[in-house]
């Protein structure tokens, strides 16, 4: 685990106020187990309270994190925003297998977030406990894209109750795509992934 900023801005809600978090780049795979079991129990929990009372529940509710990790390539980094020694959100990014498809800069490289959550209590409880988390992997992926000489350009597949938080933040969305469950895939040109840097963007 390395430690590459402590002065990730959240808004803690039941403080009322902004506090910062540490980002990490996770070398350490054991790392991540103790938050994939504690994340999908509170998954579990709340979709089963959800289907209870005849209400959707999150698309995402079935992800293991331990497993899409632990067999993450050399051109793979995996990113975790963390506050007080707990983890509030968590990111694995791809930068050498993908190409742009948006104009005017396709065909060039891009980095791609396989996936990408902010943890359980940030999502499903009332208050729900921290905002901009899901912001701030964003602005580390543009930045590691630049790092990684992509120039800022990062794509994705969103699932659908994801889009309109992907839509908020500039991303443009290009086509659903049948080699991804049909899922919506979104793209940040160069100068759009400059402009969501120039701004400080806060989203619930």
């Amino acid at each position: 685990m390395k430690i590459l900023t402590d002065k990730v801005p959240l808004f803690d809600n039941n403080q009322n106020k902004t506090v910062y978090g540490s980002l990490l780049e996770i070398i350490n795979h054991d790392y991540i187990v103790k938050t994939s079991l504690k994340w999908a129990k509170q998954r579990q929990d709340f979709k089963s309270k959800q289907l209870a009372a005849g209400l959707p529940f999150p698309e995402h509710s079935h992800w293991d994190w331990n497993e899409k990790t632990k067999s993450s390539s050399d051109y793979q980094t995996i990113f975790a925003i963390q506050y007080e020694n707990d983890i509030q959100g968590l990111m694995l990014v791809d930068y050498a297998t993908q190409l742009t498809k948006l104009p005017p800069d396709n065909g060039k490289s891009i980095l791609y977030i396989d996936y990408i959550e902010s943890a359980p209590h940030n999502q499903y409880e009332q208050p729900k406990r921290f905002k901009w988390v899901g912001v701030n992997l964003l602005h580390v992926a543009v930045q590691y894209s630049i790092d990684k000489m992509c120039e800022g350009r990062i794509g994705l597949h969103a699932l659908p109750q994801a889009v309109d938080f992907y839509q908020n933040c500039g991303l443009t969305p290009i086509m659903k795509d049948p080699q991804h469950q049909n899922l919506l895939y979104f793209e940040f040109t160069q100068k759009q992934s400059q402009n969501f840097l120039s701004h400080n963007i806060t989203i619930t």
